[in-house]
This record gives structure tokens, C-alpha cells and sequence, in this order.
């Protein structure tokens, strides 16, 4: 997965780097939906590697829609490799790395954010006005 950075990269850099404006419009959107951190640690974009992550995994039978995408930073992201989002702050909770109370507000962010982003999946399907 392309992973972004915050800084050291102008916006329009970033955007012909990757699959199209409209594909990278969506994939900023959800950046900034999540305030640019990382939902499971809270790391800032101005200090960590963000990427997005599947929520359910594609080999799970997840889409690319935004809606299915939230922010993590590459540690997290690595981590969690294909866990739902239950197991992997069960094993978070299991390992020491997370209280109780922690994994169930991470469980609440991911599910505020897949609502959040489920508008960002409909003004992408939207058709563009003349």
C-alpha cells in the first residue's frame, strides 16, 4: 500500500504521483475526515508516516471504497496485518498495548469514521456539474 507523508510533498506532487485527481481527492478527504492521525495510536501526520487502511481486509472480501478506508500510520497498519478491527484491540488489550477502555474507544473511532466516510464514497460517485 502507498503510504503518505505530510510534509515534504506538495499537494499537486502528491496527486500526479498517484491513480488520478479524483482517486487522490477521496484519499485526502479521508486523511482529513480522520484529522490527519492515526486513529488506533493517535500519532500525528507531522511526525509518523499515515497510510490507509483496509477495515475489512480485501482478502476478506473489503472494498477500496472509502467508507471501508481509515487512517492508521504504518506501524499500526503493519500490525494489524489482516485482524478485523475486534481481534486486532483484543490482541492489543492481550499484549499490553492498549487498556480496555482504549480498544473500545478505537473500535468507536473506526466505526465514526466509516460513517464519516461513507459521504466522501457518495461525492465520489456523484456525477460533476457542467
Amino acid at each position: 500500500m502507498k503510504t503518505r507523508t505530510n510534509t515534504g510533498t506538495s499537494l499537486a506532487a502528491y496527486q500526479a504521483d498517484y491513480r488520478g485527481a479524483r482517486y487522490d481527492s477521496a484519499r485526502l478527504a479521508i486523511y482529513a475526515s480522520d484529522g490527519n492521525r492515526c486513529l488506533c495510536c493517535g500519532a500525528d501526520g507531522e511526525h509518523v508516516t499515515l497510510s490507509l487502511d483496509h477495515v475489512v481486509a480485501n482478502v476478506a472480501g473489503g472494498s477500496d471504497e472509502p467508507r471501508n478506508l481509515v487512517t492508521v500510520c504504518v506501524s499500526c497498519n503493519s500490525r494489524r496485518r489482516a485482524l478485523t478491527v475486534r481481534a486486532y484491540a483484543s490482541w492489543l488489550v492481550d499484549a499490553g498495548m492498549m487498556s480496555t477502555d482504549q480498544a473500545d474507544a478505537f473500535r468507536a473511532r473506526v466505526r465514526s469514521a466509516q460513517r464519516r466516510h461513507a459521504n466522501i464514497s457518495r461525492a465520489r460517485r456523484a456525477p460533476k456539474a457542467a
